[in-house]
């Protein structure tokens, strides 16, 4: 039967075909190592979890909606892409926790927790202390003021009800 084979599609298409199953499953092997080493990367990358609302707004310094009036990167020559982190400045326009100056500078690192902003878009920001200014955890509730519907009315009954602190 092989040698029929043979004189049908060659003497190698046997080997070519055992080949090809060798690599697709090498391959099929290295996508799923690849897969669950950025699964383990992007939960790494929040190894505290995700917290609600509104143990960010007692933890935070500092929560507001705001827009992004500008973005600068500050480059730094042992990065590897140029780029060490980007500041962001946001013009508070909704306040809901802290004292800051109408413009608030945001510092965001250019790693896997850099929290990206657009210019022109509002955010809800929970910031924390970051040397003499702030960043955003990317791991909390912080997002576009659009996706954030449901945790600025928390935030809002939070602030009502002068609760929060969870009991």
């Amino acid at each position: 039967m092989i040698e029929s084979k043979e004189r049908l599609f060659g003497p190698s298409s046997r080997n070519s075909i055992m080949y090809a199953s060798r690599v697709t499953g090498v391959f099929r092997c290295l996508l799923a190592t690849t897969l669950l080493a950025a699964c383990r990367v992007s939960m790494a990358s929040c190894e505290n979890g995700h917290p609600g609302v509104q143990k960010e707004f007692r933890d935070s310094k500092v929560v507001f909606v705001g827009s992004v009036i500008s973005s600068k990167n500050v480059s730094s020559p042992d990065d590897p892409s140029g780029v060490d982190y980007t500041i962001y400045s946001l013009k508070v326009e909704r306040p809901f926790k802290g004292k800051t100056e109408r413009v608030v500078k945001v510092s965001s690192e250019n790693t896997t927790s850099r929290f990206p902003m657009d210019t022109g878009k509002s955010y809800l920001v929970f910031l924390y202390n970051y040397g003499d200014g702030y960043f955003v955890d990317n791991c909390g509730n912080s997002g576009e003021e659009l996706e954030s519907k449901s945790a600025i009315e928390e935030i809002e009954h939070l602030r009502a009800s002068g609760s929060t602190v969870r009991k």
